[in-house]
């Protein structure tokens, strides 16, 4: 295989595994920072939390992903009808195998503005830097054939061994919320909805590992969510809806979470918090089906799942799609959410 060969090879998985797999997360709606920049700081005052990823675990060498962000409330007070929210994070995946590396950093800042009683609509920009490296000593070449079997002690042809490449890309998003009652109330009745829309990677940023530049396809994602809890409930349901497209790539993923309410926090104390357990079912359209289950602990939140690969990899995976975990704190004062002093 010639260098131009294995090259068009990579760039062809890669443009589905790492620069789609940069967001490439099944608990989505548990890592907002990564779905869309305007959904940072959109709920809570503070939230920062981990994810770790491990795909294709029926293979020898899987891909993995682990994740990072936090991000806060900026002049979030009662009696206001707007505010910013400012994040950090970071995202890398890696393969030991191909010896290739994807890491990205980025700074996130968004504006929410609440129009009516219980209607806000946010909009954000995320810049971010990101770095891919790719180790060529350990990999295959066609020169290295003897015409029977291939032979590592002959030569590869090739004149570098390393590569790593850096730029700088941006993301925008868009973002719609409607919220009634608290979900974390027995006795409420609550209800919330979100539609958002978001843009990553910036038409103009091109890259390169042999001197050809190529255009990284821009990456538009839409997700639906809506809560429901009926009033004197411990049961929340949570249909979802979300979908991408990248290029020739299309993810589409729907299904529905539910919440159940262990405990509610006390009014009077506290020392009585909130509890609750989740679980999910969702389906990634010919690609796998996902089951999370989680439970939270007042502000923490431990979340767990896992994919069974539905796709044509299932001869190699023997359905072990992948294992991911997610760790997550909020804090939410409940200032900004009373109705501001306009209404």
């Amino acid at each position: 295989m010639t260098r131009r060969g294995l090259l068009y090879t990579l760039l062809l998985c890669f443009s589905y595994g790492f620069y789609a797999q940069d967001f490439h997360f099944s608990q989505y709606n548990l890592v907002p920072f990564w779905l869309n920049p305007a959904m940072v700081a959109g709920t809570n005052d503070v939230d920062a939390g981990i994810i770790c990823r491990t795909q294709y675990t029926g293979l020898s060498n899987p891909y993995n992903t682990i994740g990072a962000f936090a991000d806060a409330a900026i002049k979030k007070k009662r009696g206001k009808n707007s505010y910013f929210g400012l994040g950090i994070g970071f995202v890398q995946d890696n393969n030991q195998n191909l010896q290739y590396k994807s890491s990205l950093a980025a700074l996130t800042l968004s504006y929410h503005i609440r129009i009516t009683r219980n209607n806000i609509l946010s909009a954000g920009f995320q810049p971010f830097f990101f770095q891919k490296s790719m180790n060529y000593a350990g990999l295959k070449w066609g020169d290295q054939f003897d015409g029977y079997s291939y032979n590592s002690s002959l030569p590869t042809g090739e004149s570098q061994t390393y590569s790593q490449q850096s730029k700088i890309d941006g993301a925008i998003g868009f973002n719609y919320q409607y919220s009634k009652g608290a979900h974390s109330s027995v006795v409420e009745r609550a209800q919330k909805l979100q539609i958002g829309f978001s843009m990553f990677h910036f038409p103009f940023v091109r890259y390169s590992f042999y001197g050809s530049q190529e255009t990284v396809y821009s990456r538009y994602s839409l997700n639906v969510s809506y809560s429901y809890k009926p009033a004197n409930s411990k049961i929340a349901v949570n249909p979802v809806l979300f979908f991408q497209r990248q290029g020739p790539a299309n993810e589409i993923i729907f299904g529905c979470n539910t919440l159940f309410i262990l405990q509610e926090a006390s009014a009077q104390t506290s020392f009585v918090k909130s509890s609750s357990l989740s679980a999910g079912i969702l389906y990634r359209v010919q690609d796998a089906i996902i089951i999370t289950v989680g439970i939270n602990f007042e502000n923490v939140c431990f979340s767990f799942a896992y994919d069974i690969n539905t796709s044509s990899l299932i001869t190699s995976t023997h359905s072990f799609g992948a294992v991911e975990l997610c760790i997550r704190y909020r804090l939410n004062r409940g200032h900004w959410n009373a109705i501001a002093s306009s209404d």
